[in-house]
């Protein structure tokens, strides 16, 4: 069973049967655009740095945002980080993030994430078109447990466990739910050659959801979701004060595997200010991909405290989608 496969418009309707309100799992999707698949949430990313290079930071990644775009990054920087993030995104959905990460002396780092979307209500309506009392309320949620190592100079290695839940809750059948995992791999190569990195790893190895479907007359039954694997390849190098990052990735669409391309960089205009541009999603959606920009602001005159802002395209043709976050070393 796909659970997984638009984005829900929130003046749209489901239209069904009341015995068959469940139908409405095959298009709910409380996060973004594209997967055709279950957990497609995880897709929208972390943090305005991130998305503001078009989600191109496999290479570029350290600290909390590390956790999502590779755990290697982890083992990159010695400290303690945290990081909470928000989107707004069109159609009444939502998404926010919460993650964290230390590496006291540099050779082995720990990361803890927490995402959440959700959508709705959307209404619902039987075969006749009359209104069905409530709403359909979508909910999924990951949380991720990370490790990163240094293995020498220039090799880094991570690795996370993202734990999934997933609730759909609909009028005259109760709330469906979802649970499963999935690993995500990671390396980053230093000075691979000078001034340049690389990184290889994947997401959603052994990714799985299993269902737990209620329907109407107190029935139910079970189902279990494949999370396909993301592999990826992504190289990154620095120029005095712009970092420029590439990621090229394999996704699967109905079974069939294609190739996309994230690409950005971020410049440091002063201590206190960084703007960033960036393609999302080349390949995939229409024409040359998402068009991504952003700009932090370090008030401090540091990287101890930065406030960062992207907005990304929607390939809805519904606007845009704007990320906040704001990132603490200590």
């Amino acid at each position: 069973m796909s659970c997984l496969i638009q984005p829900p418009l929130r003046n749209h309707t489901a239209r069904h049967r009341p015995s068959l309100l469940l139908s409405v799992l095959a298009v709910v999707l409380s996060s973004a655009a594209t997967a055709q698949t279950g957990a497609a949430f995880l897709d929208l990313g972390i943090g305005g740095r991130a998305m503001g290079m078009g989600g191109a930071l496999s290479t570029h990644a350290s600290g909390a945002e590390a956790i999502h775009y590779n755990p290697a990054g982890l083992a990159g920087e010695q400290g303690r980080t945290v990081q909470v993030g928000s989107q707004s995104l069109s159609l009444d959905r939502t998404h926010a993030t919460l993650a964290g990460a230390m590496n006291l002396r540099g050779g082995l780092a720990f990361g803890l994430a927490w995402t959440h979307a959700s959508a709705g209500p959307i209404d619902a309506r039987t075969g006749s078109g009359d209104l069905v009392a409530g709403g359909i309320d979508d909910t999924e949620q990951a949380i991720g447990f990370a490790l990163g190592s240094r293995v020498n100079e220039k090799v880094l290695l991570g690795a996370s466990l993202k734990v999934l839940s997933h609730t759909i809750d609909v009028p005259g059948s109760g709330e469906s739910s979802a649970s499963g995992r999935a690993v995500d791999i990671g390396a980053i190569i230093v000075e691979a050659i000078p001034q340049w990195r690389v990184a290889v790893g994947a997401r959603n190895l052994l990714g799985k959801l299993a269902w737990d479907v209620r329907r109407a007359a107190a029935q139910s039954s079970a189902s279990e979701d494949d999370l396909p694997m993301t592999p990826y390849v992504g190289v990154g190098g620095t120029w005095r004060r712009v970092r420029i990052g590439a990621e090229a990735q394999l996704y699967d669409v109905s079974g069939v595997s294609q190739a996309r391309l994230h690409a950005g960089a971020e410049a440091d205009l002063s201590p206190m200010l960084s703007v960033r541009g960036g393609l999302h999603r080349v390949g995939d959606a229409d024409g040359l991909g998402l068009l991504a920009m952003g700009i932090s602001i370090r008030p401090m005159h540091s990287n101890r405290l930065a406030f960062h802002y992207a907005w990304v395209a929607d390939d809805l043709s519904a606007g845009g989608r704007s990320v906040l976050s704001i990132g603490g070393v200590f």
